[in-house]
């Protein structure tokens, strides 16, 4: 704020290392503001923000130049957020793992799975007396003796039929049956130390590998619940609900019910055998109409206890894939409960399979459709995809 002065500001140690001023003027010469030493004033423009004492900072490294031969110190920060050496992508995956594994097997998570174990072993337990008193033990193949020792297929049969108790008998949502699954899930997984999809020798019914709980059917099962509770809670959904055990025993009836005519009894057996075999594959009608002649492998037995079954091949699915790396191939038995007679695909579709060739009048071809086209009453079995679309 003081006046403006002709003379350059402040007393000058030494002029020799300033050049004198050419065709500027003195006051333009030196630097402005330049006063007492003791009493240096800062230009506005270059004034420094006050910083706040009680605001901890920390001092930043300074930056490294090309010269320097020594990589710059880190940061305080940088130093106390990567504490110790930075991991591989492998030891950090099992780093990962582990803090996974601390969650989800957490002293709650196990006590529930234990309990869902628990009553898993009883129910086999009754089972198997039940099962005794029907005349259903070693070697009967759907014997459940050691279902829980041995893998097997029998396992997954155990497993699908607790779930059916506890959803169907004992009114258990969603909930209950995904955790139970995952309780068997974690211990066979955790005991057994299997993994992955299950397989098992079709013959003789050992297990080859994977968990019991990554069984195809097992899994659809436990999907349809998960869909029909999202209806029940006022989802929205076009799909049509699952049918039941009283259901396709209401259909059966109706269909026996019907005047006994050659018409009727060939609708009869044709319905019959497609709806049963659609409910055992949990398919739809659509994916049935696709089955081949090839697709089916009659007349087979078990190595133990010589029950026959037959097997069917499905390939195509919802998706239009007719992929066979993507089959599915499924063993029908016959039902052993005499309640369920309506779902009892070896019966109906070996009753159907019997008539099949006196209705259709020529001989079976690997090519021809299985359910074929019903004129009247004679089927008319054809190999093109654009006459089983009609």
């Amino acid at each position: 704020n003081r006046p403006a002065s002709n003379k350059p500001p402040g007393p000058i140690a030494s002029t020799s290392l300033i050049p004198p001023p050419t065709s500027v003027s003195a006051t333009n010469a030196y630097p402005q503001f330049h006063a007492h030493p003791k009493r240096q004033k800062i230009a506005p423009k270059t004034r420094q923000p006050v910083k706040d004492p009680r605001r901890k900072t920390t001092k930043r490294p300074p930056a490294q130049s090309d010269d320097d031969d020594e990589p710059a110190a880190p940061s305080r920060t940088r130093h106390r957020l990567n504490q110790g050496p930075v991991l591989s992508i492998e030891a950090s995956s099992a780093a990962q793992a582990a803090i996974l594994a601390k969650h989800y097997h957490s002293s709650s998570t196990l006590v529930a799975y234990a309990g869902y174990l628990r009553r898993g072993e009883l129910f086999r337990t009754e089972c198997i007396k039940s099962d005794r008193a029907a005349g259903i033990k070693p070697p009967h193949p759907d014997h459940l003796e050691d279902a829980l020792e041995v893998l097997s297929h029998r396992t997954v049969k155990w497993i699908i039929r607790f779930l059916v108790h506890q959803h169907d008998v004992g009114g258990c949502q969603y909930g209950v049956i995904e955790g139970t699954r995952a309780a068997f899930k974690n211990y066979y997984k955790s005991v057994w130390n299997v993994a992955g999809d299950f397989t098992y020798d079709r013959t003789t019914g050992a297990h080859t590998g994977g968990n019991p709980c990554d069984n195809i059917q097992l899994n659809l099962l436990v999907e349809s619940y998960r869909k029909k509770q999202g209806r029940l809670l006022g989802g929205k959904s076009r799909q049509a609900l699952p049918m039941t055990f009283e259901s396709m025993n209401h259909v059966e009836a109706y269909y026996s019910d019907l005047a006994k005519t050659d018409e009727n009894e060939l609708l009869r057996l044709y319905m019959m055998a497609l709806l049963s075999l659609g409910f055992q594959c949990w398919t739809r009608i659509q994916e049935e109409m696709w089955l081949k002649m090839s697709d089916f492998h009659f007349y087979q037995v078990t190595a133990v206890g010589k029950t026959p079954y037959f097997t069917v091949t499905l390939t195509f699915r919802k998706t239009n894939q007719d992929d066979p790396n993507k089959k599915f191939v499924y063993e029908i038995h016959p039902e052993q409960e005499s309640d369920k007679h309506g779902i009892d695909a070896y019966k109906h579709v070996m009753a159907f399979y019997e008539k099949r060739r006196k209705w259709t009048g020529c001989d079976e071809h690997p090519d021809h459709f299985f359910f074929p086209q019903i004129v009247g009453a004679k089927m008319r079995v054809s190999s093109s995809s654009n006459e089983q679309k009609a």
